[in-house]
C-alpha cells in the first residue's frame, strides 16, 4: 500500500531515504547490503518492536513532516528538565529570521508563543538551531541513547520518564479509553493495550475501565480531508462523541458501559475518477453494547485482541 501524498516518491525524497538507510548500516544498525534489503530489515525490526502494520503506511508522512525529530527533541528536554541553553545532543531552540539566523524574542513575543502554539517546534517562528554539526542520523542516535545509556544526561531523561509512570489503579472509577488502531504517533501496543492489561492485574474484577479500539482511525483527523487519507481513514472524533454520550448515560441513568471491543469501521470507497463517497453510518458502526466477535478479553493481564 502506497503512503498518502506519495511520501518518498520524488527523486529527492528517494535519495534522502536511501542515504538514511546507508547511514543506518554504516552505524551498525542494519546489516543488509542493498537498499531493498535495508528497507526489509528496517520494517522487520519495527514490527518486532510491536508496531502494527496498520500504522506503517503513515510512517513516511511522519518522517516527511519531521514529526519524530520535533517530538523527541521537545520531550527529551522536558523529561530531563533541560534549558534551551543546555544544547541537548547539539540542538537548541531559537527564533529564526528569514535568513535562518537566530534572533532574540522579547517577553511579549514569548508569552504569545506560549499561549498560541502547541509547543512543538517548528511553530510561531521557533525552530531547532544546531549547535553542533552532525548528520541527522547522529542526532537521532544521541536521542536514542538518552533512553538507554547511563550518562548524566541520560539519567536525567530516564528519571523524568519514570516520574510519569502510573500504577493503573483507577479505584473503580468509570473510565473509557478510545484509541485509533492505526495511530502512528501513539501506538496502541505501547500505550492503551498494556495499560488495559496492567489495570486488569491491579483491579481485576473491580475494574470499571472500558477500551474501544477503532479500526481505520489514526491520530490526526484533520489529515482525513486530503487525498490518500480520505479513502483510508475514518474520523476518530466521531467515537469520542459517542463515548462521551455513553459515559453521560452511565453516570445519569445507570446504563451499563459496553465491554471493551474493536470497532470494525469501513473506509469510504473511491471510484475510477478519484471521487470518494460521502461519509455515512455504514462507515461508522456503533460501539456495540454486547460485542461478540469484536470483544476484547483480558486474562491475568494478557489482552486478547480479536482479528477480523
Amino acid at each position: 500500500m502506497k503512503a498518502p501524498f506519495g511520501a518518498g516518491a520524488s527523486s529527492t525524497a528517494k535519495l534522502l531515504l536511501t542515504s538514511h538507510c546507508g547511514l543506518l548500516k554504516a552505524r551498525g544498525l542494519l546489516t543488509a547490503e542493498t537498499t531493498e534489503g535495508q528497507i526489509a530489515q528496517s520494517a522487520a525490526t519495527i514490527r518486532e518492536m510491536g508496531i502494527l502494520d496498520e500504522t506503517l503506511v503513515l510512517e513516511p508522512i511522519n518522517v516527511a513532516i519531521n514529526l519524530w525529530a520535533n517530538i523527541v527533541v521537545n520531550y527529551s528536554n522536558a523529561y530531563g528538565r533541560f534549558s534551551a541553553t543546555d544544547n541537548l545532543c547539539g540542538l537548541s531552540y531559537a527564533k529564526l529570521a528569514p535568513t535562518g539566523q537566530a534572533i532574540s524574542q522579547n517577553t511579549a513575543e514569548m508569552a504569545a508563543t506560549f499561549a498560541l502554539s502547541g509547543g512543538i517546534a517548528p511553530v510561531a517562528g521557533l525552530a531547532f538551531a544546531p549547535t553542533e554539526l552532525k548528520l541527522p542520523i547522529d542526532y537521532a542516535i544521541c536521542y536514542r541513547d538518552l533512553m538507554t545509556a547511563t550518562t548524566e544526561n541520560a539519567q536525567r531523561v530516564q528519571k523524568g520518564i519514570a516520574e510519569t509512570f502510573h500504577t493503573a489503579d483507577l479505584h473503580g472509577t468509570p473510565t473509557i479509553i478510545v484509541h485509533g488502531q492505526s495511530d502512528a504517533l501513539i501506538h496502541v501496543n505501547h500505550s492503551s493495550r498494556p495499560y488495559l492489561g496492567l489495570n486488569n492485574l491491579i483491579e481485576g474484577k473491580k475494574s470499571n475501565l472500558h477500551y474501544y479500539e477503532i479500526s481505520n482511525a489514526h491520530h490526526f483527523d484533520a489529515f482525513n480531508a486530503f487525498p490518500g487519507f480520505n479513502n483510508r481513514f475514518i474520523p476518530l472524533h466521531h467515537y469520542l462523541a459517542e463515548a462521551l454520550d455513553l459515559m453521560y448515560d452511565h453516570m445519569t441513568k445507570g446504563t451499563a458501559l459496553p465491554h471493551s471491543q474493536i470497532v470494525w469501521t469501513t473506509p469510504r470507497m473511491k471510484d475510477k475518477n478519484g471521487t470518494v463517497e460521502d461519509l455515512n453510518e455504514k462507515h461508522l458502526p456503533e460501539i456495540l453494547q454486547t460485542p461478540t466477535t469484536s470483544r476484547i478479553n483480558i486474562e491475568q493481564g494478557i489482552v486478547k485482541i480479536p482479528v477480523k
